[in-house]
């Protein structure tokens, strides 16, 4: 009996419909001007990561039913709406609002909306968990960050499991997401500490989580063997655009919070 039944199965429910995953990538993962890793091209490394069923090789746009918005698509309104829904997964892989007065995040941007003409940078607009910085505007590394929003929570999420690659998140980012340890059926992956997240690194867990579960793995089974994965996978690098150079970043983990505290190892695609 599947814990998610296709509309079309017989009346036993006994067809269960391929994982609906949400992508939304705001920015190239890889910042480098050489290199030819792009957001619109996420469903291309998607489609090849592959998973192993049966002895055989098998894509995991097959297994799943991915969409992807990348760049200015992907943006907090489609966000909220895809979170929202009772759907399998949910990734966002992008930048964060750092906070002006020091410490971690307060907050996610999302694709670009508009350009700075007089300072030639794009700008990416970004909801807060902090009052009072309501188009309040930022420049950080090349781009204007621009608030439009301050919100207590991101708002209500039903979707399984949701995914985050950005830079300094704590605390007072999983109450921005709306999950907890106490949260039952659901989970939120975040990274270990807070730290700088090599995007390129973050997309790569992301695809390792989900062809571990396409393969039969709980969350947390996925997880852990995820994070394996990425960590045998270096060298990883950030483009730093100060010095016009690759710099090297060790690998980084991610945490379940939610499934009533057990470590993702009720949840199941």
């Amino acid at each position: 009996m599947s814990s998610s039944p296709h509309l079309m199965g017989n009346n036993a429910k006994q067809r269960a419909h391929p994982p609906i995953t949400f992508n939304f990538e705001t920015v190239d993962p890889v910042h480098n001007p050489g290199a030819t890793q792009t957001a619109a091209t996420f469903n291309v490394r998607y489609q090849g990561t592959q998973v192993t069923i049966n002895g055989k090789q098998v894509s995991l746009s097959t297994l799943t039913t991915p969409y992807f918005d990348t760049y200015g698509e992907a943006n907090f309104a489609d966000f909220q709406t895809q979170i929202s829904k009772p759907i399998d997964a949910v990734a966002f892989i992008g930048h964060s609002l750092q906070n002006p007065n020091g410490g971690g995040a307060v907050g996610l941007c999302f694709g670009q909306i508009d350009f700075n003409q007089v300072m030639n940078i794009p700008i990416y607009p970004c909801y807060s968990t902090l009052p009072g910085l309501d188009n309040e505007g930022f420049v950080y590394n090349g781009a204007e960050y621009t608030v439009l929003g301050s919100l207590a929570s991101i708002g209500p999420s039903q979707a399984k499991i949701i995914f985050v690659a950005a830079c300094d998140l704590d605390a007072s980012m999983q109450n921005f997401m709306g999950i907890s340890n106490s949260t039952v059926g659901r989970a939120l992956l975040f990274p270990q500490s807070v730290t700088d997240i090599d995007l390129d690194q973050g997309e790569f867990e992301w695809r390792q989580i989900l062809a571990n579960m396409a393969s039969g793995q709980n969350l947390q089974v996925a997880l852990d063997n995820a994070n394996k994965a990425t960590a045998n996978q270096p060298p990883w690098y950030q483009w730093d655009s100060t010095t016009n150079t690759n710099v090297l970043v060790p690998p980084q983990t991610w945490q379940v919070i939610g499934d009533s505290g057990n470590g993702g190892a009720g949840i199941h695609f």
